[in-house]
């Protein structure tokens, strides 16, 4: 499947998984030990696809909750492998998508919770619902908005959940919450590396 196909498949609430190559990245897989350092969600606004993210990779300077197009993050990300996650079809029938969408954009200018991302690395349970969030935590609570309570995988709320902890979450059924398919870089190529 080309890029330029996929693009055309992605839907609201698919997730985007990367696998960096700066310290930070470095760190966060390291403490992890995952391959995936970040993670991000498509939200389509007016026929143009975004992710919306928690991230310290900000061109304004800002660190933190943003929404940009998806074109923007690719040329901006670098060469570090990327995941295309999308839902399964089951999670899709269970997702709200308007309270999501909502959600997502309501979160808007939160700042990025690095401490909040350390103790989730170390293993460390924390409050949820503070003033900062990071990558994981944001998707988490975004799912929670659209009406996916029904998900198992974090250890005490969404706040302690990791990239990789959130790509492997599944509903109360054990049905994944996303189909593990693809890979996007300079090929785009089937994955075997998160199955």
């Amino acid at each position: 499947m080309s890029l330029a196909e996929a693009l055309t498949k992605m839907k609201n609430g698919d997730c985007l998984a990367f696998s960096g190559t700066g310290i930070l990245s470095d760190a966060i897989r390291w403490l992890t030990r995952s391959n995936v350092s970040h993670v991000g969600a498509v939200l389509m606004i007016e026929g143009v696809l975004h992710v919306a993210e928690s991230t310290t990779l900000n061109s304004k300077g800002f660190q933190g909750v943003d929404i940009v197009p998806l074109a923007d993050r690719l040329v901006d990300y670098g060469t570090g492998p990327l995941w295309w996650l999308p839902l399964t079809a089951n999670a899709r029938k269970a997702l709200k998508e308007d309270a999501w969408a909502e959600y997502m954009r309501a979160a808007k200018a939160k700042q990025y919770g690095r401490f909040q991302a350390l103790l989730a690395g170390l293993g460390i349970p924390q409050p949820g619902l503070s003033k900062r969030v990071f990558c994981s935590e944001y998707l988490a609570f975004g799912y929670m908005a659209g009406g996916m309570y029904a998900l198992t995988g974090w250890r005490e709320n969404p706040s302690t959940l990791t990239p990789e902890e959130l790509i492997r979450l599944t509903t109360d059924d054990g049905t994944p919450l996303f189909d593990f398919a693809f890979s996007i870089g300079k090929t785009f190529t089937r994955i075997k590396v998160l199955k």
